[in-house]
């Protein structure tokens, strides 16, 4: 049986030296670990080959020196106050710390803060253990982006209809029938005022008129299905929300056009229009290619009512569905019935001021 000062015996029967055996601990810490000591008080006292060669700093450089001299000024005091608040009572400290390299480059580390206490409970020092998990924070900011990126194509509301919380979970199929108001809006005479301008400005131009129009949609609870070219196709969970958000389209359109006049351009005009009832949410196309939609009679009335303010003195036309379903009755006219394109009965239709 071996003693405590005997050799260590390998299954070969070689004789490996707890010296021998020390240096291949350390050499594999190092290989893997950023590893360094501090006094009571906080001053490095020891670091290790990583410690030096991720912070970029030399072991003569950081010998006596305090931890913030890799401190990144991105990261909050209170996390130092908490680590210090927690070593201080000898407990183990756990945690997330971004740090600052000798060139300014940022890394994070995962770092496990450990006091040593001498047998009547006194705190000697504090040894810190760290992995580099730079390349996994990058990575998650990455798929952050991306994923905060979809939202702009698909909206966020529109898959929690879908009963989906994110667009990972989009499947090809996935579908929900659901009652809403559905509102079409449409720049008149757009596009040939665009067959006068460079393709840029055509943009440049149609982003301007969405950036003051577009806003009144998610300001009263409403969800931007898509774009259409110069039109725009909304829904509503509620038809009052919806009234209220055409109503304040044309406000913004107003603001807009003042803008125009002042630079001597032509004012716009939209029409709008609403409808409500039940439509099909969902995912079309193929497995390497889908988007969302929307199916329904609902939707067709809505776009047919958008392109019949051409025929009327009204820039929105409302459904009696819409006007049954909703409060909102101020600036309301009956203008009486209207025969949609591809729809065999009419329907009776509001006008709103």
């Amino acid at each position: 049986m071996n003693t405590i000062d005997s050799p260590i015996q390998s299954d070969h029967k070689h004789a490996i030296s707890a010296e021998d055996l020390l240096h291949q601990y350390r050499y594999a810490i190092d290989q893997s670990t950023i590893l360094s000591k501090t006094d009571p008080r906080g001053f490095i006292t020891y670091a290790n080959d990583e410690f030096c060669r991720v912070a970029q700093f030399r072991l003569d450089e950081l010998i006596g020196q305090r931890h913030n001299i890799v401190r990144h000024p991105a990261m909050p005091s209170a996390a130092f106050h908490d680590l210090w608040n927690t070593i201080k009572t000898a407990k183990v400290w756990n945690g997330i710390i971004q740090n600052q390299a000798k060139d300014g480059s940022s890394y994070w580390v995962k770092t496990t803060v450990i006091p040593i206490v001498d047998g009547e409970g006194i705190i000697r020092e504090h040894i810190a253990i760290r992995d580099d998990i730079t390349e996994l924070i990058n990575l998650q900011d990455r798929l952050e982006r991306m994923l905060h990126a979809s939202e702009r194509f698909v909206p966020t509301e529109f898959l929690r209809l879908l009963e989906r919380e994110n667009i990972a979970e989009a499947q090809l199929g996935d579908s929900r029938l659901v009652g809403v108001t559905v509102l079409f809006a449409d720049i008149r005479g757009f596009t040939g005022m665009s067959e006068q301008q460079a393709p840029d400005a055509v943009m440049q131009e149609l982003n301007r008129f969405y950036s003051h129009v577009t806003p009144a949609i998610a300001n009263h609870g409403g969800v931007i299905d898509k774009y259409i070219g110069d039109a725009i196709m909304a829904l509503f969970p509620d038809a009052n929300q919806a009234l209220q958000a055409a109503r304040a389209m044309l406000g913004g359109l107003t603001v807009y056009n003042q803008e125009r006049r002042q630079q001597d351009l032509l004012p716009y005009r939209i029409g709008i229009g609403l409808h409500s009832g039940q439509v099909i949410l969902g995912t079309v196309g193929s497995e390497k290619r889908f988007s969302t939609t929307i199916l329904g009679d609902a939707v067709n009335v809505a776009a047919r009512l958008e392109q019949s303010t051409k025929q009327v003195e009204y820039d929105v036309l409302v459904s009696e569905e819409t006007v049954r379903m909703a409060s909102f009755e101020e600036g309301l006219k009956r203008l009486g019935k209207l025969r949609l394109r591809g729809r065999q009965e009419p329907v009776t239709v509001y006008g709103l001021r």
